[in-house]
């Protein structure tokens, strides 16, 4: 049993709870907070905690807030910061003392039909054990179809009947896939609800349709090898700038590493004896060991010798100008490799040119090479290769050699007129 961040994830839960029952923080809300704490999560681990202490705060505030030297803070880095405060002062004190969020006005449930929905509210909490914020998107979601009988004078659950649930999901916006997938969820439990307690003669539960959300990613652009070999080439590795942008560029082309690991890069993660780069994925946890290159060696060893300002910073890349702090956000490098793009002479009209593109570019012409799918997903750090089959669909060169030729039919089979299926 993995024992790690145990006291972090029971913060976190009850960190939860609190937003919502005591500040009324909205689900969304809670959401961009959880996924901020998965983050700092993950970055206490790539530095080899094995949970999260008070006495973290002031390096995690150091990380994600403090070091981008903005005065005009983003959405974003205000979101961590709310996730990191709510985070920090329930560790020390089990309160929160964020802005309360304006009242939620509690569903109001009357008649029979009313009365009905709220035990099975209550149900759902108490025997099920569902959560109090998945309980509430049922609580609303069931408050619709409740106002949707009223509108069409329906006032008792005899009334209700399949081609009656079938109307109210179709009137559902599609706008948000989410929405529509917990109205129809909510929908579907309490018609069970109702059939197992036998308040209902039929299962009208069968005939609800299931509505499933696939999210496919957006196809990220692809770069061929020799525009891969351009964009690095055009680097001036004259100044220190180029230097550690040739450097940084080698490790997004050559192996395919996150921005996020980049940035995050220490002096540790070396082993010049044995020609290996071990780091613990920021984005996945996972831990990876990688070939350091040649190439890639004697490029960093040129930016160390050359390129870098001196300073005790354990991370390998530094900015070029005073105080020469470290570069520990993505949008920063990305910038960076943005501009190298823009300047090689490759054309990238109507396509990326993020530090992802590399990487994608590196995944792609592996899945050319005929490179198996576990090779790729090692390769590029992928926790399963359902990750990895996403270079699959831009991939045409071997979807064509999938293509089976069609054979001819005579005329005469048109021509027939003896079977059933001319009518």
């Amino acid at each position: 049993m993995d024992n790690k961040f145990q006291f972090f994830q029971k913060i976190v839960i009850q960190a939860e709870e609190y937003l919502f029952v005591n500040l009324n923080f909205s689900p969304t809300h809670i959401e961009y907070c959880k996924k901020d704490w998965r983050t700092i999560r993950y970055y206490l681990e790539s530095l080899g905690y094995t949970d999260f202490s008070i006495a973290h705060e002031m390096e995690i505030r150091n990380y994600f807030i403090n070091h981008t030297g903005k005065k005009r803070k983003t959405r974003s880095s205000e979101r961590m910061n709310t996730a990191i405060t709510a985070l920090c002062e329930y560790a020390k004190t089990s309160k929160i003392s964020l802005r309360t969020r304006t009242n939620k006005t509690k569903k109001l449930f009357t008649g029979e039909l009313g009365i009905i929905i709220e035990k099975f509210i209550r149900h759902e909490r108490e025997i099920k054990r569902l959560s109090y914020i998945r309980s509430l998107s049922y609580e609303r979601e069931l408050d619709k179809f409740y106002k949707f009988c009223s509108e069409n004078l329906i006032k008792s659950i005899h009334e209700i009947d399949l081609a009656f649930l079938l109307s109210f999901i179709n009137q559902i916006p599609t706008t948000y896939k989410s929405s529509i997938q917990t109205a129809i969820s909510a929908l579907r439990g309490f018609i069970q609800y109702l059939f197992s307690n036998q308040l209902i003669a039929t299962n009208f539960s069968n005939g609800i349709p299931r509505y499933k959300t696939i999210s496919q990613k957006h196809l990220s652009s692809t770069y061929t090898k020799e525009e891969v070999e351009r964009i690095i080439e055009s680097i001036d590795r004259s100044t220190p700038r180029g230097k550690r942008n040739y450097a940084i560029i080698l490790l997004l082309a050559r192996l395919g590493l996150r921005v996020s690991d980049v940035s995050n890069l220490k002096f540790e993660n070396l082993d010049w004896n044995s020609n290996l780069i071990s780091i613990t994925q920021f984005k996945t946890g996972k831990n990876i060991v990688l070939p350091l290159l040649p190439e890639i060696g004697n490029a960093i060893i040129d930016y160390l010798k050359y390129g870098r300002a001196e300073s005790d910073e354990k991370r390998i890349f530094l900015s070029c100008v005073s105080p020469y702090n470290s570069i520990t956000t993505a949008s920063a490098i990305s910038s960076r490799i943005a501009s190298v793009f823009k300047h090689s002479g490759v054309h990238i009209d109507g396509r990326k040119t993020g530090p992802h593109s590399l990487r994608h570019s590196l995944g792609y012409r592996l899945l050319q090479e005929n490179t198996a799918l576990p090779v790729i997903s090692q390769i590029l750090g992928h926790q399963n290769t359902q990750s990895t089959k996403y270079y699959l669909r831009i991939d045409l060169t071997s979807l064509r050699h999938c293509i089976l030729d069609v054979p001819l039919i005579d005329k005469e089979f048109y021509e027939q007129r003896k079977y059933s299926f001319y009518g």
